[in-house]
C-alpha cells in the first residue's frame, strides 16, 4: 500500500508539471500562428476562423490544464495530512473535476475535425476519402457524452456494460489512424519521385501535415488507459497537450505558407510525374539523339532549299561548308563541302 500510494503521487504530481510545460509549448505555437495569420502578405479570407480555431484548441486545453492543477492542488494541499490522505484524494474524482476535463474530449473532436479537414484539402476536395473520419469522429462525440453524463451522474445506461471512455479513444484513434494514413500515402505518393522526399522540409511536412504527433499521443492514451496505472495519467497529460498542439501546428504551416497551395494538391497526379518531368528524366543520350534527330532534318530540309534556290557557285560552297561544319566534327582528310548533285 505505500508504495502504491508513492506511484499514485509522483504520477498526478509529474503529471500536472508535464502538462504545465506543454502549456508554454502551446502558448508559443498558438502565437506564431496567430502572428502568421495577421501578418502574412497573402491575406486569406478564412484567416478569421482559422484564429479561432487557434484561440479555441488553446482555451479548452488551459482550461483543462487549470482544473487538472487544482485537482492536484486539493491533494496536495487541502488534504496533505498524511500520505494515505493524498493518496485517497487523488483517488476519487469528484463531478466538477470529470465535468470540466471532459473539455478535452472536446478538444480532441475539433482537433479530429482539423486533421479531417486537412485530409480532404490534400486529397483534392474528394468527400468520398472523409466519408470513414466524419462518421467515427460523430462516434467520438456520442461516446464523450455519454460518457461524461455517465460519470458525472453515475448512470450505468443498464447492463450493457460498455466502457464508454475506451470507445471514445477507440473511435478517435480510427480517426487518426485512417486521416494520417491517407496523408503519408498522399504526399509521399506526390514526391516518392522527387529527390527531396528524404529532405528536412519533406520530413517536416509528413510529420506535421499527418499530425503524427496527435497519432502517437492517441495511441499512447488508449494502451495506457486499457492498462490503467499511474502511466495512464502521463499518457493523458500527453494527449490532453497533443489535442491542441498538433492541429496548432497544421494552421501554423499553412498560415506561414510553408505548406502546399491548397489548389497544387488537386492539380497532383498520384505518381507525383507530369509529362515534363518524365521527360526530363531521360537519359542524357537521349534527350542528345532526339535533339540530333531533329537539327539533321532541319539541316536536310535547309540545304534542299538552298539547293533549288540558289546555283552551286564557290561562294555557295564556301557558305554552305561553314553551315555544315558547325554541325559536323570533320574526319582528318575528309571534306565537307556538300556535293548539289544526287
Amino acid at each position: 500500500m505505500p508504495e502504491d500510494s508513492r506511484q499514485i503521487r509522483e504520477a498526478y504530481f509529474n503529471a500536472c508539471n508535464f502538462e504545465s510545460l506543454m502549456r508554454g509549448i502551446h502558448f508559443a505555437v498558438a502565437w506564431s500562428a496567430l502572428t502568421a495569420l495577421y501578418t502574412s502578405r497573402a491575406k486569406s479570407e478564412r484567416r478569421h476562423v482559422l484564429a479561432f480555431l487557434v484561440l479555441a484548441l488553446f482555451i479548452m486545453s488551459t482550461v483543462h490544464m487549470a482544473t487538472f492543477w487544482a485537482y492536484v492542488h486539493n491533494a496536495f494541499i487541502i488534504h496533505g495530512d498524511t500520505e494515505d490522505s493524498i493518496a485517497e484524494a487523488l483517488d476519487s474524482y469528484p463531478a466538477w473535476f470529470t465535468g470540466t476535463t471532459s473539455i478535452s474530449d472536446l478538444n480532441a473532436i475539433l482537433a479530429d475535425g482539423i486533421l479531417i479537414w486537412r485530409t480532404w484539402v490534400i486529397w483534392g476536395y474528394h468527400w468520398f476519402i472523409i466519408v470513414i473520419p466524419v462518421a467515427t469522429t460523430i462516434l467520438t462525440l456520442v461516446f464523450s457524452i455519454i460518457a461524461t453524463y455517465r460519470t458525472v451522474s453515475n448512470t450505468s445506461f443498464g447492463s450493457l456494460g460498455v466502457d464508454y471512455a475506451t470507445a471514445l479513444y477507440s473511435t478517435s484513434l480510427i480517426t487518426t489512424i485512417l486521416c494520417t494514413g491517407l496523408i503519408v500515402w498522399r504526399i509521399i505518393s506526390i514526391t516518392r519521385f522527387s529527390k527531396s522526399l528524404k529532405s528536412y522540409s519533406s520530413i517536416m511536412e509528413i510529420l506535421v501535415e499527418s499530425c503524427m504527433l496527435y497519432f502517437v499521443a492517441t495511441l499512447f492514451a488508449l494502451i495506457a488507459y486499457i492498462y490503467s496505472g499511474p502511466a495512464s495519467e502521463y499518457a493523458s497529460a500527453f494527449w490532453t497537450s497533443m489535442t491542441g498542439i498538433a492541429p496548432t501546428l497544421i494552421i501554423l504551416r499553412v498560415a506561414s505558407g510553408k505548406a502546399r497551395p491548397n489548389d497544387s494538391w488537386r492539380d497532383a497526379t498520384p505518381s507525383g510525374i507530369s509529362t515534363h518531368s518524365r521527360s526530363s528524366k531521360m537519359p542524357r543520350f537521349m534527350h542528345q539523339h532526339s535533339a540530333s534527330d531533329d537539327s539533321r532534318g532541319h539541316d536536310l530540309e535547309d540545304l534542299e532549299s538552298f539547293r533549288t534556290t540558289v546555283d552551286p557557285t564557290p561562294t555557295a560552297s564556301v557558305e554552305a561548308t561553314s553551315f555544315a561544319s558547325t554541325h559536323r566534327t570533320p574526319h582528318k582528310g575528309e571534306n565537307l563541302v556538300p556535293s548539289f548533285r544526287e
